[in-house]
């Protein structure tokens, strides 16, 4: 967070799980304030690292279109977004029921999934930031 915000965050806390197999990794990472401070920032992202090319178009379904297949009550959709400023092959944003924007983004990359979500809205330099960092990791 603190490459985003330049700003130097003591008192936060960040929760990693993550899960490999020969066909895909994924690792869920947030970083969030140790009090429940609502001013302060949060963060949370999901990297799917799909290995097997085949199984691409059905991890993007599932990010996509989770919800549903779970027959959890959706709160949001995603739609597509110009995925060039995050340097990705597609992006997509979320949208609450109400169809308002909301700071949930899915990035789709050569061989990685990323779904980051936001309490604030990113501005332009801390897309670059975000897009530099998926660039090292997806050829990393």
């Amino acid at each position: 967070m603190e490459d985003l915000t330049t700003q130097t965050y003591d008192d936060y806390t960040i929760e990693t799980t993550g899960q490999e197999s020969i066909l895909l990794g994924r690792q869920i990472v947030a970083q969030l304030p140790e009090s429940d401070d609502s001013t302060k920032p949060k963060l949370r992202y999901t990297l799917v690292d799909v290995k097997v090319s085949c199984l691409y178009d059905l991890c993007l379904e599932e990010l996509l279109h989770g919800q549903k297949s779970k027959g959890v009550l959706e709160t949001y959709t995603y739609q597509p977004v110009e995925p060039a400023p995050w340097g990705a092959a597609k992006a997509y944003q979320g949208y609450d029921t109400q169809g308002s924007a909301i700071n949930r983004y899915l990035l789709c990359y050569d061989n990685l999934l990323v779904e980051i979500v936001l309490d604030w809205e990113p501005t332009s330099e801390q897309i670059q930031i975000i897009r530099n960092r998926m660039e090292q990791i997806n050829h990393g």
